[in-house]
């Protein structure tokens, strides 16, 4: 058994292949569900658990990861030397796989925002930086070689290997760092002196490892000696930005790119400009075809040049003859791509070029011909990282949607598909009131309907917008999900961009979505599903689900006047629609029209809610101020008031019966890591939910407000007893960081969703499971 084998023996994570879809024409991939295992259980209920001494945690059955949204793949390489695995990372996970069996893979890194990573030159180590820290881990073992110490991580950035492998740099706007990959040495920090003060700068080691090149945005090239960092050549010869920088292979050229349209070739011998290549394309800035990206033959011998959507050249560096160009003009025979040319590589034989772009495909060219030798396809997005294995046998390329494909070089038949980069961003989540569903829109552009028992995957929904893939950029993300099964609809705001609102029908079938035109900034449900209250620029209505445009009431219609409605909420009963705007907080009869309550806050409103008791709940203010009240709705007068300070933003929100409400403070300097709970009536501040060890990111009370939940950067979720105080279940999270909080139905679970996916957890049949200390220690996740 090789090093390759053990790496699918070993503590693999198996992603399995998708069961068949049921009868579903517009079923994408379904993931394996999987359980949350030690660290996705807890409780809402325990009994004799102080909130001031958290010796035990309570538990409950295990809740379920929602892993399915893709997470863009940034970056591929083939393991060296036989090149039969493979590593790819995304923003938050670093994988290897195996070719042959991209079933099996292994999870290097997980739950911690990827900054930068790169293979060691023999293939048998990665070094990569993360959020959380900066590691060197053996890639068939996943044994951590080397780990970094906290005070290193700000000089920890972009790792890049020697070419010998016996060194590591990493860089910073300030400075060149590079280590010792065994011990961890930093054996020598270059000072970049301004070159990085306008942007990162690029950084290339030579072939022979003596030299480091930078290349600074604004075109400035340096070239650094490794052994006493002295600069040994500096040259300006860009007029702009700068965005490419390679050495040739042979270590005799070094080549810089950008926005001007020049590729300016320096030899390595006596740091003569060596020759100036103009880029030419019908893309133009400032009058020039910016250089896109670019690559050098492994002879060193040609260079390929990319120009945006229109031209690929390739040219001999020796005599500066163009060899082959492919562009869109009629009398060429094959058109590059629609849009930015992301990456390029040649084969090692130099006889091919492949290429990837944000059209969502890869091509691959021959370089002798002049033809396009394979157009493979099967990516929904676009193209990020393309590259040969080292023995040419085999191309590869990754994908903003979550998948990997390898293909032989000789037949061009795909030999191997990955899609184990499913833990993408969840941006909103929404369960189904009275059903075991729940509904989470992602990053990707997609949204997912889950089983909550078990995390099987239901229903896959796209954008819709009648645009063939092949014609797309990235998915727009939606903002906000919302899944009313008394309906059996969904609704999804892509709010943030273009302030679209889709209504879709959750069938068998693809059905063109029922939209609300204008700009729309918040929706809400009726509590008996069967009716959207909307509001933006649009105005302030209520729409039928079944027939939005049919069954319309404008309380204020489009158009009619300038005020601008930020939220819209019902009240408990359904006999009311609230609405929060410049103007303050109205609550209307949304059968008649009719105003029924109007606060006329100073500043006006951007959240309204109201309690069971008479009251309402304002936050606004006015510019860089921020402000919560509360009103006794019969009277219309001012109960209780907090106002924020030091540019501080305030959320609040009532807890049953609504003679309390729990009050946060967002960008508070310091940052405040207990959320309060105030009495409505006087404006007093009754107990501080005291227990995270870090910021608060995110809350929520659940619908019957007896439970306020809350997310800290500590990676634990907690819930507490609004009445006393006191913690009720403490829940450690994998999530890289958390965005928001949502209860279930009955408020029997809570889910935490954001960077890496969502988790939920039931809060049924409490039991003690351990202490808080061996929990919190189990919420920071296994080493790799």
């Amino acid at each position: 058994m090789d090093a390759t084998d053990l790496l699918l023996e070993w503590g693999s994570v198996r992603v399995t292949s998708p069961p068949q879809p049921h009868n579903r024409k517009w079923f994408a991939t379904i993931p394996t569900p999987m359980l949350a295992g030690v660290a996705s259980a807890l409780v809402a209920t325990c009994p004799n658990l102080q909130a001031t001494d958290l010796d035990e945690v309570c538990s409950a059955s295990p809740g379920i990861e929602i892993s399915g949204h893709r997470a863009a793949v940034w970056t591929m390489r083939f393991v060296p030397p036989d090149g039969r695995l493979v590593l790819t990372s995304s923003r938050e996970s670093l994988i290897a796989w195996h070719t042959a069996r991209p079933s099996n893979a292994r999870r290097l890194s997980e739950g911690s925002r990827l900054v930068g990573n790169a293979v060691s030159p023999d293939g048998s180590r990665v070094g990569f930086t993360a959020v959380s820290g900066a590691r060197i881990l053996d890639i068939h073992s996943g044994r951590v070689t080397l780990e970094f110490d906290h005070e290193s991580l700000q000089e920890m950035g972009y790792p890049v290997w020697s070419p010998a492998g016996n060194r590591l740099s990493t860089q910073t706007r300030t400075h060149v760092n590079i280590w010792h990959p065994d011990t961890g040495e930093l054996l020598r920090s270059i000072d970049l002196d301004g070159l990085g003060r306008r942007g990162l700068p690029l950084l290339a080691w030579s072939p022979s490892g003596e030299q480091i090149a930078v290349l600074g945005v604004f075109g400035t090239l340096r070239v650094y000696r490794a052994a006493d960092g002295e600069v040994e050549f500096e040259a300006q010869r860009h007029d702009g930005i700068t965005r490419n920088l390679a050495w040739s292979s042979d270590g005799r050229l070094v080549a810089t790119g950008g926005n001007d349209g020049v590729v300016n070739l320096w030899s390595t011998s006596d740091w003569a400009l060596h020759r100036s290549l103009l880029n030419e394309g019908t893309i133009l800035l400032g009058g020039r075809s910016p250089v896109d990206s670019m690559a050098f033959s492994k002879d060193g011998d040609r260079i390929a040049v990319s120009v945006p959507a229109s031209t690929i050249r390739v040219w001999s560096v020796s005599s500066g003859e163009e060899l082959v160009r492919w562009s869109a003009e009629p009398e060429v025979s094959y058109t590059p791509h629609y849009g930015q040319v992301v990456s390029m590589a040649f084969s090692p034989d130099g006889r091919f070029l492949l290429t990837g772009g944000l059209d969502a495909t890869a091509k691959v060219w021959d370089v002798e011909t002049g033809e396009q030798a394979a157009a493979p396809d099967g990516f929904r997005q676009a193209v990020e990282a393309v590259e040969w294995s080292q023995d040419g046998m085999r191309y590869g390329a990754a994908s903003s949607d979550g998948s990997v494909r390898i293909w032989d070089s000789a037949s061009h038949a795909e030999i191997s598909h990955f899609q184990g980069h499913d833990r993408g961003s969840v941006v909103s989540l929404s369960y189904a009131p009275g059903v075991a569903r729940v509904a989470s829109a992602g990053g990707d552009g997609t949204v997912r309907i889950w089983q909550t028992g078990t995390g099987y995957p239901l229903f896959e929904i796209e954008r819709f917008d009648g645009v063939p893939w092949e014609f797309r950029g990235s998915p727009l993300p939606p903002e906000a999900v919302s899944y009313s099964p008394e309906s059996n609809k969904i609704a999804i705001l892509f709010g943030s961009v273009s302030g679209e609102l889709q209504i879709r029908d959750v069938t068998s079938e693809v059905s063109p979505p029922a939209e609300v035109g204008g700009y729309v900034d918040s929706f809400a449900w009726s509590p008996d599903g069967q009716r959207l209250a909307v509001a933006g620029s649009i105005g302030l209505g209520v729409v039928d689900a079944h027939d939005v445009w049919g069954r319309q009431i404008w309380l204020i219609g489009p158009g009619s006047t300038d005020e601008r409605i930020y939220y819209v909420s019902w009240s408990g009963d359904g006999e009311r629609v609230l609405s929060a705007s410049d103007n303050g907080a109205t609550a209307w009869d949304w059968k008649t029209g009719a105003v029924v309550t109007a606060i006329r806050p100073e500043g006006g409103a951007r959240y309204v809610e109201e309690s069971g008791d008479g009251s309402m709940l304002t936050e606004g203010g006015r510019f860089r101020t921020s402000v919560v009240q509360v009103w006794d709705i019969p009277t219309e007068s001012e109960l209780a008031r907090v106002e924020a300070i030091r540019g501080e933003r305030l959320e609040a929100r009532f807890v049953a019966p609504g003679s309390r409400f729990v009050l946060r403070r967002l960008r508070s300097r310091p940052p405040e890591l207990a959320p309060w709970v105030w009495d409505s009536s006087t404006g007093q501040q009754l107990f501080a939910l005291e227990g995270h060890s870090a910021p608060v990111v995110a809350m929520a009370v659940s619908t019957d407000g007896q439970l306020v939940a809350t997310a800290a950067a500590d990676r634990e979720v907690r819930t507490w007893s609004p009445t006393n105080g006191k913690a009720m279940a403490v829940m450690p999270s994998r999530l890289a960081s958390v965005r928001g909080l949502a209860f279930g139905p009955r408020n029997a679970e809570v889910a935490a969703f954001g960077n890496g996916g969502a988790q939920s957890w039931s809060l049924h049949t409490p039991r003690v499971i351990g202490t808080t200390q061996r929990v919190a220690s189990l919420s920071q996740g296994p080493l790799p």
